[in-house]
């Protein structure tokens, strides 16, 4: 299962980087949507081997952290620059500025920044990201983050979720 979900990231780099086609062997919609149901059956798989929930959050989440800060640093200082981007998310209202800076170094909540956005000098909800101006993903130091911030959230439901299947499994 790990070798497919390899391939199946590789797939997802591909398509956002002009790659070798071998790395584009299934599209990144795809690559995506296979690779969360690959790892719903791999977290209802492992998810008995913990002690308890909170200890199956913080292995998650800390096997998902430090490669992403290391990679969030490296763009902040590498393609940003520190100050060019603190000039910018600054002109940002106080709260988007919050926002950001918390997303930025926590992995949390990137999924919902694609539905925000600025109006009225205020941080607003949006239906379709591109509606904003400037779109709140864009302040992003790894706008592809979203998707750990989704994978956050289904290791805080996956719990849950497979307690109320079990209990409906058992109760057919």
């Amino acid at each position: 299962m790990g070798l497919i979900r390899i391939l199946l990231a590789l797939a997802v780099v591909g398509t956002h980087c002009n790659s070798h086609p071998l790395l584009k062997f299934v599209g990144g919609l795809v690559a995506v949507q296979a690779f969360f149901v690959i790892s719903g059956f791999y977290m209802a798989m492992i998810i008995d081997t913990y002690d308890s929930a909170k200890t199956f959050w913080i292995s998650r989440y800390m096997r998902l952290y430090p490669t992403y800060i290391v990679c969030a640093m490296l763009t902040l200082f590498l393609l940003h620059g520190v100050q060019n981007y603190l000039a910018q998310i600054t002109t940002l209202p106080n709260l988007a500025t919050i926002f950001i800076a918390f997303t930025n170094t926590t992995i949390l909540f990137q999924d919902i920044t694609m539905f925000l956005g600025i109006d009225n000098n205020a941080l607003s909800f949006f239906k379709y990201f591109g509606d904003s101006s400037p779109p709140l993903y864009a302040f992003l130091l790894i706008p592809q983050g979203w998707t750990l911030g989704l994978e956050i959230s289904f290791y805080i439901l996956a719990p849950y979720i497979l307690k109320v299947l079990r209990r409906l499994m058992w109760n057919s």
